[in-house]
């Protein structure tokens, strides 16, 4: 299926309340793995327009020299590394529609077993992890609402 289809989030939102998501104790739980390029930002604006959605796991894998060029420029102005540039700015569209962006990555993460220059410090897959408050806990009164925030695992 074509992920930039003009009809696929009411596709997918069709799906989605067919096995009841966005009621009152159901957890959906969006995972994309491999998303190169432009693929990211597309499952966060898909995400973005699916409130039935709890939560988005990215693993977005490397960058696409069509479409993050310039992301990889800005990377070596700032002198950081590209794909955490690349992550940062995944967590900074994603925080728009959620309550929490969390990252996480360690050294059994990494892209290239054996290869001394990646440890856990330079691990090159990372998740990027976005949730919203559980529907049952909306409107309850004790629920402040809050602004997302981000945990860098960096």
């Amino acid at each position: 299926r074509d992920l930039f289809a003009i009809d696929l989030r009411d596709e997918l939102a069709a799906e989605l309340a067919s096995h009841g998501a966005g009621t009152i104790g159901a957890v959906s739980i969006c995972v994309g793995v491999h998303l190169c390029g432009r693929l990211s930002p597309r499952a966060i604006d898909l995400f973005g327009q699916l409130d039935s959605l709890n939560c988005l796991v990215l693993a977005p894998c490397c960058l696409d020299g069509r479409f993050d060029a310039l992301l990889k420029v800005k990377a070596k102005e700032l002198q950081v590394d590209s794909y955490q540039l690349k992550v940062e700015q995944l967590c900074s569209l994603l925080v728009e529609h959620v309550d929490l962006v969390e990252t996480f990555r360690d050294g059994s993460m990494r892209t290239a077993a054996g290869n001394a220059s990646e440890g856990s410090a330079h691990a090159k897959n990372t998740f990027v992890i976005g949730s919203r408050r559980m529907r049952e806990l909306e409107g309850a009164g004790s629920v402040a609402t809050t602004p997302a925030k981000i945990a860098p695992a960096w």
